[in-house]
């Protein structure tokens, strides 16, 4: 059986998109989205920088993974 992606693209067609990237946010204004994929511990260095990247209407995704040192030390002294 044939699947309809349900786009109108031809099964087995890639489509590549060309995102803006900067290290200067407040460059870009507003976003539609704001995906945070970064250690746990390095969001709160970031926070500010994304300030200007925010609108009335962005949606933020966040990606993280890792322990805050707080954490890494608790699980430490239990032995663990």
């Amino acid at each position: 059986d044939d699947v309809d992606p349900g786009d109108g693209e031809e099964q087995g067609e890639e489509h590549v998109e060309r995102l803006p990237c900067t290290d200067e946010p407040a460059r870009l204004g507003p976003q539609d989205f704001v995906i945070i994929a970064l250690k746990a511990h390095a969001i709160c260095g970031v926070v500010e920088s994304i300030v200007p990247l925010l609108g009335a209407e962005t949606t933020i995704v966040t990606a993280s993974n890792g322990s805050t040192p707080r954490r890494q030390s608790d699980l430490r002294l239990r032995g663990r």
